[in-house]
Order: C-alpha cells, then sequence, then structure tokens
C-alpha cells in the first residue's frame, strides 16, 4: 500500500520491541508510518507524537478499551487531536469509556449515566475529562442499549470472581471488591440462589418454599432501601424463640446507621411487609404466603413459617444471611443526608411500587391503577411519575403529557385528561400548604431505563391553568397544567443528563 509498517506480537523479544517503536517515534525521512500489534502495546509504552489508533479486533474489557485509546492521547507539540478508525464496531462498546475512566467496574447503568453527566465531578484529583455533547449522547445510547443481564455476561463474571476466591462466591465477596454489582444477578433471576442454579452444578437443596422466600426477601432487601426489614429479620435470626420490642429495633438502629431518623410510621410499614400484610394476592403466592414475624401490640417474636424455614434448612441460613449483609452494605453506601424526611433518598431510583411502599401505602397497587400519579387522601401524599422523552409515534395523544423542567429549580406538569379544578387532587395540590400535601416528583429520561424513576425531591406547588387536549378516541378533554418550584435545586449533572443540556 505504499506504507511503511511492521508487525509486533508477543513473539518478538524486547530489544526488537523497542527498535521498532523507537522507528515509529523518530523524525527521520524512513520513519515507521504504522505499526501492527498483536495482543501487546496495550500498555506500558509511550509515543506521545502517536496520533492515530486503528481497531482491528474487539474488546469486551473497559481496561484495555480504554488503554488502547490512550496509546493516542498524550500530548505533543503540534498534535492537536488523534484519530481513531474503528473496523470493528468498537463503538458499540462506548459504555466501557466511563466504567474504565471512573472505575465503575460494577457495571450499574445509572452509576454510569451519573458519572458520563457529571464529567470531572467523577475523578479525584487535579484530572478533568470533559466530553461533548454529542459524544455524551452516544455513549447514553450505549449503556442503554447494553445489557448487563445476559447470562453469558453474568456468567463470565461470575467464573472469574470464583477463580479468584476459590469457592462459590458469596453477594459479599462481589460487594467487596472490584467487580460487578450482586445486583445484577438478582435482576436476572430474582435472587443470588436462582442465579446460582443457572451455572452451578451441585448445590445444596432447597425446598420450594426456601426458594420462594429468598425471592421475596431478595425484592425488598436487595437495594437496601431502608434499615427497617434488615433490622428485624437479623435480630429474628439473632434471637431465636427470644421476644424482643419495637424499642429493641430503633436502639439496633441508631447504633448501625447513627445519623438515619428512625420513623415508627416507617417501622410500622415494614412490619406489614414482614407479617405478609402489604402485597397483592396474587405476589403472596409468588411468594410462598410466608409470614416472618408475628406483633404483639409493641413486642415482636419469629413467626412459626420462618422458625420452620430456618429448622429445615442451613443452605437457606447461609444464603439469607449473606443477603442481609449484602443489603445493610448497599445501605451503608448511601449518603444519609441525603435522605429527604427520613424514607426517600435524593437521586435514588425507585419503581413505582418501591417508592408507595416507602411512602406509606398499607397495601400495594397495581401499577397500570397508578399511571402517572396517585393522591392519597389519608396519606396526604401525592407521588408523581414522570417519563420525559414519550415515544411520539406509538403513544396515545392523550397521555402525551407536557411534562418538561424549565429550570433546575421549576418543573412544569399536566394532571391526568378529564380533571378540571373541581377534581380532588388538583383541589388538594392548591391547597398544599392548608393540607401539608407532600408532592415528590419521581423522574426517569426515556423508557429505556426500566422501571424505576428518579426521586427528583418534593415540590411545592406555584399555580395552574385550564387546558384542553385531544385524545385519541374520545376528542376533546380537559386538563389542569401545574407548575411547581423544587424544594432543592436539582443537581448539575443529573439535571444535564435528564434535559439533554
Amino acid at each position: 500500500l505504499g506504507y511503511r509498517t511492521r508487525a509486533l506480537s508477543g513473539q518478538d523479544d524486547d530489544q526488537t520491541r523497542t527498535k521498532v517503536l523507537d522507528a515509529l517515534a523518530s523524525n527521520r525521512s524512513d520513519h515507521l508510518q504504522y505499526v501492527l500489534a498483536v495482543d501487546i502495546l496495550n500498555e506500558g509504552i509511550d509515543i506521545p507524537i502517536l496520533n492515530q489508533i486503528i481497531m482491528l479486533r474487539p474488546t469486551q474489557s473497559a481496561i484495555v478499551f480504554v488503554q488502547q485509546l490512550g496509546r493516542g492521547l498524550r500530548k505533543f507539540a503540534g498534535k492537536k487531536f488523534v484519530t481513531v478508525i474503528d473496523f470493528i464496531g468498537n463503538y458499540q462498546n462506548n459504555f466501557l469509556i466511563p466504567i474504565a475512566l471512573f472505575g465503575a467496574y460494577t457495571y450499574e447503568k445509572d452509576e454510569l449515566r451519573r458519572y458520563l453527566s457529571g464529567g470531572s465531578l467523577g475523578i479525584p484529583g487535579v484530572s478533568t475529562i470533559d466530553f461533548e455533547r454529542v459524544a455524551r449522547q452516544e455513549i447514553f445510547a450505549s449503556i442503554d442499549n447494553a445489557n448487563f443481564t445476559k447470562l453469558a455476561f453474568l456468567k463470565e463474571e461470575y467464573l472469574k470472581m470464583k477463580g479468584r476466591v476459590g469457592r462459590v462466591p458469596s453477594m459479599m465477596d462481589f460487594a467487596n471488591t472490584d467487580a460487578i454489582s450482586a445486583l445484577l444477578f438478582v435482576e436476572y433471576a430474582g435472587s443470588y440462589r436462582h442465579f446460582l442454579q443457572k451455572v452451578e452444578k451441585t448445590l445444596p437443596s432447597l425446598s420450594t418454599q426456601h426458594m420462594q422466600s429468598l425471592l421475596f426477601l431478595s425484592r425488598i432487601l436487595s437495594k437496601g432501601l431502608r434499615p427497617y426489614e434488615m433490622t428485624i429479620l437479623s435480630l429474628l435470626l439473632a434471637e431465636g424463640d427470644r421476644l424482643f420490642s419495637l424499642d429493641d429495633v430503633r436502639d439496633v438502629i441508631n447504633e448501625t446507621y447513627a445519623s438515619y431518623v428512625v420513623d415508627e410510621q416507617d417501622l410500622k410499614s415494614a412490619l406489614r411487609i414482614l407479617s405478609n400484610g402489604f402485597f397483592r394476592d396474587r405476589d403472596k403466592a409468588d411468594h410462598g404466603n410466608l409470614s416472618y414475624v408475628s406483633v404483639h401490640e409493641r413486642v415482636l417474636e419469629m413467626h412459626p413459617d420462618f422458625r420452620g424455614l430456618l429448622r429445615e434448612g442451613q443452605a437457606y441460613r447461609r444464603h439469607l444471611e449473606d443477603l442481609l449483609a449484602f443489603s445493610s452494605l448497599q445501605f451503608q453506601a448511601r449518603d444519609q443526608k441525603s435522605f429527604l424526611r427520613h424514607d426517600l433518598y435524593l437521586y435514588g431510583k425507585y419503581s413505582r411500587a418501591e417508592a408507595l411502599l416507602l411512602l406509606g401505602w398499607e397495601k400495594d397497587m397495581v401499577p397500570l391503577n397508578i399511571g402517572g400519579y396517585v393522591y392519597n387522601k389519608e396519606l396526604q401524599v401525592c407521588p408523581i411519575f414522570v417519563t420525559l422523552e414519550k415515544d411520539v409515534a406509538s403513544i396515545d395523544p392523550g397521555i402525551n403529557y407536557k411534562d418538561s423542567f424549565l429550570s433546575a429549580e421549576e418543573f412544569a406538569w399536566e394532571t391526568k385528561h378529564g380533571r378540571d379544578f373541581s377534581s380532588p387532587e388538583v383541589k388538594a395540590m392548591d391547597k398544599q400548604q392548608e393540607l401539608g400535601l407532600r408532592l415528590p416528583l419521581f423522574v426517569k429520561k426515556h423508557d429505556d431505563e426500566g422501571l424505576s424513576f428518579y426521586y427528583m425531591g418534593d415540590m411545592t406547588f406555584i399555580r395552574k391553568e385550564l387546558r384542553e387536549k385531544l385524545t385519541g378516541t374520545r376528542g376533546k378533554r380537559p386538563i389542569v397544567a401545574m407548575w411547581f418550584r423544587m424544594q432543592k435545586r436539582v443537581e448539575e449533572s443529573l439535571y444535564r443528563y435528564l434535559t439533554g443540556i
């Protein structure tokens, strides 16, 4: 082709490599223009003049991917940029960039998005990194499209950890090292034990009820949403058949999570869940219809269902203890000062069901019945759930609501159609201060983010306006547009991500 090139591989000795790299960096007229490297030169070389990287083979390694890019990113006099020619589609793995640059090896998508939006805020010291808007959008799209819960990927990461610890790893093994988050196994299979059954041929046997119990407890514990359930279960395991009180639970939480404010209503909510009183009948059946604690006034004891599970399965107990330790670690990782009031973590992610549970609902609701919001008159709370970027081509015009951030401090929103100034939720919002109505806002950018929403904080009602909206089948219907002030200004990195600014 007329280019001065040379190939290097692992078979070449250090002297040959040095000679070739010197020729590549040389200013002589006969200097090398290209070096074709196979399985070497990803790290340990420094050629600042290098201004072109050509990728001829794919990589799934975040570290190798960025090391390959890094070969050309050193500054040099007269060098304004580096050109990357990608012949094999590594750009589809753009999600590897924030993983490697920010050390986000958990592979949690929310963490990757936050790091990417924050840029240099996520890097310690004086180093800086900035992404152009188009580059950010491409990486966001790559994160959205990546599937970190494919069995092949999870099995590969699991086997890496198994090789490191020399046994079947626990959830805590993943939590205590730079490894993927064990939550990905739970997301894929429902519980870590259910995942193990897909990759391990020999495991201690567990009954159907044991498996159903782990499925249920993983659902309520694995994210570490609050300390109540994990503390009650830990006390039940420690105390056995001995009785203990709600005050004992409060004392343990205060000692373990010093800056967390215990709330009596949240404690009672946790007892409803562990005594099989919160979820719908269909979910109860899926979870074995089991209870874990019996409550007599303010005295607690182990329920016979739970006692039977523990008596019949040591393997079950080990899995539960691992889950409880992981749950506690997840909760402790949250900045306790970012809990607004006592229930919701600012900018944490919650599904509709999780939000209602934490806000004090006595019974779970069908998500379809919640829709964009639900007003609870008894609790005087109305959580609002918003998807900012809707699929206009497929959505019914009647539910294509004009919801948006006007700024980091103000939010515009529309009620469901068929509402006017006399509707109960509209009247309640108009009298927010008088009623003490709470308006927590939950937002996601688009549906590719899954079922969870960012909790953006609570809002204060400003004003309202009656409008008409054209629906798909019922013609024009009344609707109320509202404007709110955010009680806490939205942090810059998340605001930029959600709004695309």
